[in-house]
């Protein structure tokens, strides 16, 4: 019948730490040839090594905590997609978003996207266009003022099949030309 301490760390090390008496005729010394922490100091020091990188990692100094400022907010979108064919090969593709925080009382930010692909074969197609996109400032740390974008993207989508399983990979380019304002009072908008 296996001993059901036998795996256990601590008798492993007691009896290396007894394997490590030297014989003096036929009399065994206590006195230990090597040095080995004993068998109590060795699991006490790994579980405080343990305990002290969960501690360091589990909660950081106080003054990276003062650091971030956090807020939370309920937020909603509403969302159109469309992908409409034209013949075999071209289709429109066209989206837009409205996103609000709250009880859709407040603005979060609107997106329109609009564009035209191309299907090469079967399994690529490729795509351009346009996006419009402005957000607002909304819950408890607003931004400044409000950020209008225009984006020019091209993208190329893969597909495959695996099993049971439709893979659909899009990856897409985007040039973001975003508005700048140096007073948040003034509207004029700099691209």
């Amino acid at each position: 019948m296996p001993n059901r301490f036998q795996n256990h760390e601590f008798l492993r090390l007691r009896v290396r730490a007894l394997d490590c008496t030297r014989v003096v005729g036929s009399l065994k010394s206590s006195t230990p040839i090597c040095h080995l922490p004993s068998a109590i100091q060795v699991p006490v020091y790994r579980q405080l090594k343990t305990l002290a990188i969960f501690a360091a990692a589990a909660f950081p100094s106080q003054r990276a905590l003062a650091q971030r400022q956090t807020a939370t907010n309920t937020n909603g979108w509403l969302v159109f997609n469309a992908d409409v064919a034209l013949n075999e090969k071209w289709a429109i593709l066209f989206d837009a978003s409205a996103r609000r925080s709250g009880t859709w009382d407040e603005p979060m930010a609107n997106f329109v996207r609009g564009g035209l692909a191309y299907e090469i074969t079967d399994d690529v197609r490729v795509a351009v266009g346009l996006n419009w996109s402005r957000t607002y400032p909304y819950g408890e740390l607003p931004a400044a003022y409000p950020v209008t974008e225009r984006r020019i993207w091209e993208q190329v989508q893969l597909s495959h099949e695996l099993g049971k399983f439709d893979f659909s990979h899009r990856y897409r380019l985007e040039q973001r030309f975003r508005s700048r304002r140096n007073d948040p009072d003034v509207d004029q908008i700099d691209y």
